[in-house]
């Protein structure tokens, strides 16, 4: 954007201006609205709201690559702002620069801003990446303080129907068709969601290529057939889902590793490795900052965990996770490491970010406990077939890696009872403020 300056600025026509901007915005007069942008940058060219409300015109109206160029002439003379960085991180999604989006939005998480704007992003940045489990989690967490977002619920639908759910799918679509917000795109979703149903359904219900003909074009089956069949089977799907759910953290459990990791490795066409993994001195840790604190802690592990390892991330029990991995033995050690030192990153930040939410007052010293020594995990690794041939045996072997690691100062991995990968140790246990330190 380039601008004929006038000699004089003047700050309160400059405003007053984007005032008239900001309306014809709103109505819907785009073209009134970036000449008046102009104008008020003509008067006053530092005036970072009138940079930042072009670059929401522009996102709106799908000129992403403008928007960009805004948003870096902006940066060029005003530092970035959070107003300034979530829409870069927008623009950036937009453009598919995934990258660079995914560094603003670490960065928000990292320094605690959790609120809904950000998890917002965080969930279409999944979505488009096709982390899609991921995204209907967040989408889900979203949705319980704003159940009736369009915005939402729509994205919600789309990420279940990447997801091939097609129940799932019609339930949300059918959501924001009873509120009235009927558009193209919603029953475009809809109608497809509704024809995936119903060749499934048809699929099911004949073998026989006369009975298929049947039901694909004779006699077809109804549209409130393919919603009851639907309702029926979410209803059923939701109760099954739960035993498979652990409460507290939301990661798949031990039943659900049971029940999915046998398969899992009769199939396997490559290396299948299956990790336990331990937070160190956690046991500690719960008794002295509370069992919120160290279940925020878990919560933080799960996230992590499913960043890494998608499905396949299990809670054992207590502290103890395991993950399952089907690749060569080089790529699972760089897996498992970057897992290691991305989990020494953020859990430690995150506990401090709870702990000064909560209000966690230190009982002596009177100020927001902040924890210093580093949380950290401990992984111990077996191979399939070559050091057990079920899932039983591989977490034995699991459990004696993890042990030497645990012996070795923890922060450890190992692995064909080597060890492979460590980090800085983690202190022993001491807390500060239990023994009056």
């Amino acid at each position: 954007m380039s601008f004929d300056f006038h000699m004089k600025t003047d700050i309160n026509k400059s405003n007053e201006l984007l005032l008239r901007a900001d309306l014809h915005w709103k109505s819907g007069n785009i073209s009134e609205a970036i000449q008046s942008i102009r104008e008020c940058l003509s008067y006053h060219s530092a005036n970072v709201d009138a940079y930042l409300l072009a670059c929401k015109i522009y996102l709106d109206n799908s000129y992403f690559n403008i928007a960009f160029e805004v948003l870096n002439e902006l940066h060029s003379f005003s530092l970035p702002s959070r107003d300034s960085l979530i829409l870069k991180a927008k623009v950036e999604l937009k453009l598919k620069k995934y990258v660079d989006a995914e560094a603003i939005i670490n960065n928000f998480l990292k320094n605690g801003m959790e609120d809904e704007e950000i998890l917002l992003l965080l969930a279409d940045l999944s979505q488009q990446t096709g982390e899609y489990k991921k995204s209907i989690q967040i989408y889900e967490k979203l949705l319980e303080n704003q159940r009736w977002n369009i915005t939402i619920l729509y994205n919600l639908a789309l990420s279940y129907y990447l997801s091939s759910e097609w129940n799932e799918t019609i339930f949300y679509c059918q959501q924001i068709i009873e509120t009235g917000h009927r558009s193209a795109k919603v029953d475009k979703l809809y109608r497809q969601s509704l024809n995936k149903k119903r060749e499934e359904l048809v699929d099911k219900s004949n073998s026989s290529l006369l009975g298929w003909i049947k039901l694909k074009w004779i006699a077809p089956i109804s549209e409130e057939q393919i919603l009851l069949f639907s309702e029926n089977e979410r209803q059923i799907r939701k109760k099954e889902y739960r035993t498979f759910i652990d409460e507290s953290t939301g990661a798949l459990n031990f039943r659900a590793m049971m029940d999915y990791v046998p398969s899992f490795l009769l199939n396997s066409k490559k290396s299948v490795f299956v990790s336990l993994v331990d937070i160190d001195y956690f046991k500690a840790f719960n008794e002295f900052y509370s069992h919120q604190v160290a279940d925020q802690i878990l919560k933080v592990l799960v996230y992590a965990g499913e960043k890494f390892f998608q499905k396949n991330f299990f809670r054992r029990g207590g502290e103890e996770f395991v993950w399952v991995m089907e690749t060569e033995v080089e790529l699972m050690l760089k897996q498992a490491r970057e897992f290691r030192i991305y989990t020494e990153e953020v859990l430690l930040a995150d506990a401090n970010n709870y702990l000064k939410k909560m209000q966690i007052v230190h009982p002596r010293k009177k100020t927001l406990y902040q924890i210093s020594h580093l949380i950290t995990i401990s992984q111990g690794i077996s191979q399939y077939k070559t050091e057990g041939q079920n899932i039983m045996e591989l977490l034995e072997v699991a459990d004696d890696n993890l042990r030497s690691a645990k012996l070795s100062g923890r922060n450890a991995i190992f692995f064909k009872n080597k060890m492979v990968d460590q980090g800085q140790l983690p202190k022993s246990i001491r807390f500060d403020g239990r023994d009056g330190n």
